[in-house]
């Protein structure tokens, strides 16, 4: 089969941060690499690009059958961020609607979020096995199912594999198949669209001489989070606030607390939208020119490559919470 290269970041929207420099013939954009690799120019064809990624494979469907709705929205989407990105744009219900659907598979189409997934997956599914080694009940029950429908070997015994099961994490190792962590996300567009379409919308315009930059993950949601801040979800959160540079000119920012449409910015706005991009990014930042202070940044941010993808001890004692209130319940 033909590898299909998919865009988890649209190629149109590469093309707002790429610009024809000296001696090139087509346009390119600037990328900077948080693995600390120099930053070098490259075609938007070329960038966040993935083979067959979004390649179906599901009896009766069409290999391409989400790429070509990808591709359905993206039309729809195309012209609507090109005149937002003019001046004395403003955003329209109807318009939002539509950037709001984008934004929302966006944010889950994207590879830092599959890896999320696949991360809490597995965390979730060591738990529960934990959990189950942990009530007899249960385990008798998993256990008489297991030896009618696998070859158990016989050195194999039911309290040998409760004790492994116990100690989840030193026995065995739990993987998914890419597609599911891929496509699961995509189950929770509904609920983001309904949070992104109550906030407040505005195109925030940057002064001259200061551009926006975007990433390899261009859709940025951040909340507060105990005295802190913290990204990558929460958009149904109080304090949540999403920013989506639209080119280098023009920045979209969602917030529950600043009702305006348009709003031209100070320096200081665009700098902490770039840092935030940088942070927010899996490993690349985009702009439209090459930098010492982009790279600069980019370098900063490079933290993020080490840190965890969520905070494993609190995962674990939300379950617990909901585990428990269910018992409750019931």
């Amino acid at each position: 089969m033909k590898y299909k290269r998919n865009h988890y970041v649209p190629e149109f929207y590469l093309h707002n941060f790429s610009l024809v420099h000296a001696g090139d013939r087509k346009a390119q954009l600037w990328v900077y690499d948080k693995e600390e690799n120099p930053p070098r120019k490259q075609s938007p064809r070329d960038t966040a690009v993935i083979n067959d990624l979004y390649t179906v494979l599901i009896p009766d469907l069409p290999l391409n059958a989400l790429e070509v709705a990808f591709g359905k929205q993206e039309s729809n989407v195309s012209p609507i961020l090109a005149k937002w990105a003019q001046k004395g744009a403003l955003p329209t219900i109807d318009t939002i609607l539509e950037v709001a659907y984008f934004l929302a598979l966006l944010h889950l189409r994207n590879p830092k979020t599959a890896r999320w997934f696949e991360a809490v997956a597995e965390l979730v599914a060591v738990e529960k096995a934990k959990a189950l080694a942990h009530d007899n009940v249960q385990f008798d029950k998993f256990w008489e199912k297991l030896m009618k429908e696998e070859s158990i070997s016989p050195e194999l015994t039911k309290e040998k594999f409760c004790e492994m099961a116990k100690n989840f994490d030193e026995h065995f190792i739990v993987k998914f198949d890419p597609q599911y962590t891929t496509f699961s996300p995509l189950k929770y567009a509904e609920a983001i669209f309904h949070e992104l379409k109550k906030m407040y919308w505005c195109l925030c315009s940057a002064p001259k001489g200061w551009d926006f930059i975007t990433s390899d993950s261009p859709v940025v949601v951040r909340f507060r989070k105990e005295g802190g801040v913290a990204f990558g979800g929460g958009f149904g959160h109080p304090t949540a606030k999403v920013i989506f540079p639209i080119s280098p000119q023009v920045c979209l920012y969602l917030s529950r607390n600043f009702p305006y449409k348009t709003s031209k910015v100070n320096p200081s706005f665009v700098k902490n939208t770039n840092r935030e991009t940088a942070i927010n990014a899996e490993r690349f930042v985009f702009a439209s020119l090459q930098s010492d202070g982009i790279e600069k940044l980019v370098k900063k941010s490079a933290f993020t490559r080490h840190q965890p993808r969520f905070d494993k001890n609190e995962m674990i004692e939300n379950m617990k919470n909901r585990a428990k209130h269910r018992k409750t319940v019931s």
